[in-house]
């Protein structure tokens, strides 16, 4: 295990790591109905994402 640790090294994901999630998680709440939409939206406003970029299928 602590030889995997040491092979991360910072900076070598993308934005696209953190971002898609994001949008694949803000899809599902609305989809569901379920609580935590304005908690996604605060993130996604925090990293300089468009809400209407991807739409909610």
């Amino acid at each position: 295990m602590l030889g995997r640790i040491k092979q991360l090294k910072m900076n070598t994901h993308s934005d696209e790591t953190i971002n898609i999630p994001l949008y694949y998680l803000r899809a599902q709440i609305i989809r569901e109905g379920t609580d935590g939409l304005k908690h996604v939206k605060g993130l996604m406003k925090l990293r300089g994402l468009a809400l209407d970029a991807r739409p909610v299928p």
